[in-house]
């Protein structure tokens, strides 16, 4: 699907929707009604798409409404988000492939993330999430990708159902890698933090 030229409205509804590829431009809108969602199934690059460095298909149309969207495709390309706040409250899945949000972009009114299958879920930057609602899944062998120097902050974790204790936590690939089963699902030499952490003022 190509979002692209003029200012083109998508609508969905209730439903699953597929498609092979997903490329927009940025004065495209998808609209969304609540139990929408829409799986990229492959990810080869089109001759419409348009490019970022490293043959990276991009998708930068803005998103309105309780869309889940889903990277469930082997192909080589990653689905990139890219250049703006996503309004949209759906959440993130990757399950197989790899679902990123590029530097400058956000995905902040969404609460659920989830990685699961072969999944890789890809971030570039701090504050991608709203740490106050942001709620990270790991399942199956999905991992999440955190460039090293950057820390992404969860509101809560869980792998395979199993929540995580509010930490910080690094992967196994890292020089202080913890021992917690997280570790195993951290990659790109990032920090995760999970849970809230501040000052607790009591007065008696």
């Amino acid at each position: 699907m190509h979002a692209t030229g003029g200012a083109p409205k998508v609508y969905f509804h209730s439903t699953t929707q597929q498609v092979s590829t997903l490329a927009g431009g940025v004065r495209a809108t998808l609209y969304a009604d609540e139990g929408a969602r829409l799986e990229v199934l492959k990810q080869t690059s089109p001759s419409a798409a348009k490019m970022l460095p490293n043959d990276r298909i991009y998708f930068s149309s803005q998103i309105e409404g309780p869309l889940t969207l889903v990277m469930n495709g082997d192909g080589e390309l990653p689905l990139v988000l890219t250049n703006q706040t996503f309004h949209s409250t759906g959440s993130l899945v990757a399950s197989k492939g790899t679902l990123e949000l590029a530097k400058g972009a956000s995905w902040k009114n969404g609460t659920d993330f989830t990685a699961s299958g072969t999944g890789t879920l890809k971030f570039a930057a701090k504050g991608q999430v709203d740490r106050r609602i942001a709620r990270l899944h790991l399942e199956d062998e999905g991992v999440i990708f955190i460039p090293k120097g950057v820390t992404l902050h969860f509101a809560s974790a869980d792998v395979n159902g199993v929540p995580v204790e509010t930490g910080v936590y690094t992967g196994k690939a890292t020089p202080d890698a913890t021992s917690a089963d997280i570790a195993d699902r951290i990659v790109g030499g990032g920090t995760l933090k999970v849970g809230k952490f501040g000052l607790t003022l009591v007065v008696e």
